[in-house]
Parts: C-alpha cells; sequence; structure tokens
C-alpha cells in the first residue's frame, strides 16, 4: 500500500545533511536505523533496498522516502555507478506516515492554502528537473557556507514543499482528468441519441454549457479525436446498422443518420469503411445467409 509522510509547515524543516553518492564495485547498502528522515533521488542505476516491509528496485527519477526510526537495508549489490542525492532532516512534531487517500485528501482540504508536508515513501510521478536543481541548488549552498543553517533549513523546506506541491499538481490534474471523463460520458452518449439531428461544436457546446474551444481541446485530448470526427464515426455506424437490419433505401438510411445529403454520405462511409453502403449491405447479407 502507499504510503505517505505527513507534516506540517507553520515551523521549517532541519536541514542535518546531504550529498550526491555514487556507488563502486560490489556495493550495497548498509542496514541501518535511523533518528532522522532521509530523502533519496535517484539520479542512474538500481537502488536495491528495503525500507519497513518493502522492497524496491529504484531507478533514474525515482524518489524514496526513508520515514525516521524504520530499519532499511541493501537487498543485493547494485549496478555500478549508481547515483543518488541523499537527504537528511528532522520534522517539527507530530508527523505521521498515512496511506494515499488520507495524504490527498489533507491536501484537498488545504488548498489553495496549503500549510500541509506530503512527501510520498515512494514516487515516480514528479517532474524531477525541478527537483533535481532544488537538490543541486541545496548541496552547493551546504559546501559553500555550511554554517548557515537557517539558509540550509528554508532550502530544505523548500524542497518538501516543492515535493508536496508537484502531489497537489498530479492530484487536481487527475481530479479534473475524472470530472471531464465523466462529462464527455454523458456526451458522448447524448450524441448517440441525437444523429439524426444537427450536431454542430457550437450546439453540443451550449447544450452542455462548455465554451466551443474548450470542449474542443477536452474532446480531442480525451477520445483521441476531434468532435466532427466523432460525430461521423458514430453516424456511420448508425448507417452501418440500419443497412443491415432494414430494406429502408440508402437515402432514408443517410437522412436517419443526420446525413442531409445522400452523396455526402455515400463518400463518407466509402471513406471510414472502404467500400459503398450499397456493397456494405449486400456483403452483410450474404454473411447473414453463410451463418443460418
Amino acid at each position: 500500500m502507499s504510503t505517505y509522510l505527513l507534516s506540517r509547515i507553520e515551523k521549517e524543516a532541519t536541514f542535518l545533511w546531504a550529498g550526491r553518492f555514487m556507488s563502486t564495485a560490489n556495493w550495497q547498502h548498509k542496514r541501518r536505523t535511523s533518528n532522522f528522515h532521509e530523502l533519496i533521488v535517484v539520479l542512474s542505476g538500481t537502488l536495491h533496498i528495503q525500507i519497513g516491509e518493502q522492497e524496491y528496485a529504484a531507478q533514474k527519477n525515482t524518489l524514496l522516502l526513508i520515514p525516521q526510526g524504520v530499519l532499511h537495508y541493501g537487498t543485493m549489490i547494485c549496478p555500478e555507478n549508481t547515483s543518488f542525492y541523499w537527504l537528511h532532516f528532522l520534522l517539527p512534531e507530530p508527523w505521521s506516515m498515512k496511506p494515499k487517500t488520507d495524504a490527498l485528501q489533507r491536501i484537498r482540504e488545504e488548498y489553495p492554502y496549503n500549510h500541509a508536508l506530503v512527501i510520498p515513501k515512494y514516487s515516480q510521478d514528479m517532474d524531477f528537473s525541478r527537483i533535481n536543481i532544488l537538490c543541486n541548488q541545496l548541496l552547493d549552498i551546504m559546501h559553500r557556507n555550511e554554517s548557515n543553517r537557517f539558509y540550509l533549513d528554508l532550502l530544505m523546506s523548500s524542497l518538501l514543499i516543492e515535493i508536496t506541491e508537484e502531489l497537489a499538481f498530479r492530484s487536481r490534474e487527475s481530479t479534473e482528468s475524472h470530472k471531464e471523463s465523466k462529462a464527455l460520458s454523458f456526451i458522448t452518449e447524448w450524441i448517440k441519441a441525437s444523429l439524426e439531428q444537427e450536431l454542430t461544436l457550437k450546439i453540443i457546446a451550449e447544450r452542455f454549457n462548455y465554451s466551443p474551444a474548450y470542449l474542443s481541446r477536452m474532446f480531442s485530448r480525451e477520445m483521441g479525436m476531434t468532435l466532427t470526427e466523432y460525430i461521423r464515426m458514430q453516424r456511420i455506424e448508425r448507417a452501418k446498422s440500419l443497412l443491415g437490419n432494414s430494406s429502408i433505401s440508402v437515402e432514408e438510411v443517410a437522412s436517419l443518420c443526420g446525413f442531409h445529403d445522400e452523396k455526402y454520405f455515400m463518400r463518407c462511409f466509402k471513406k471510414q469503411e472502404l467500400i459503398t453502403a450499397s456493397q456494405y449491405r449486400e456483403a452483410f447479407n450474404k454473411t447473414q445467409i453463410n451463418n443460418k
């Protein structure tokens, strides 16, 4: 189960020490239990490590959190030149480890004035370019001015806030995507039930209270085709059903499927199915006879 560290950020984190590790041949992480939290950002190779009861094979662009007081150790020798940032820090009490649902709920409750600090125990779903820049900046300041602990505490806090903001962004993006998928489900079902009517982007956008531009972008992003292409495809699918299961004329089929120009219908049908509507009907009827 995914677990997350939850804390508050009214007071900055306490930075302890950090570095960039590069493994040599036959290196395996030592067995340890630390009295501080450790953040790891893998840069290359594979870090084979057990954290508590969970085993990981963490590769490039993976974030790991080793919570304070949790046993961790290498499970096997890592490839030579495995590299990662490691950062040791403390957080003000209280802090706790919670399941993903509780952690994301905390973020949603406090948005946009977010005082929660939420750090995943494991994640690959982040903008690691930003995280790596902050890690590198922190190491640079540490080596140039190790005595400025307040500045280092602020930089460590900034890194943890950046990770929390990444989670918040992904959570909002996922929630918005779910809402859009649900809305599109209603829209596509309505389109299927309204194929004989005039259907345009403007008409559908007004029907569902969207701007045409927004609906067009949302539909293309979620469906992988334009709204016009989807309508045409559904009309041809309806036409195929009518051609195969009724004896009405091709002209009537076109009209019932929202095509008011029979010649345009014929062109669209052949473009999608690679045969004419009449050829489709003939082939369908032969198939039906052969199946009896």
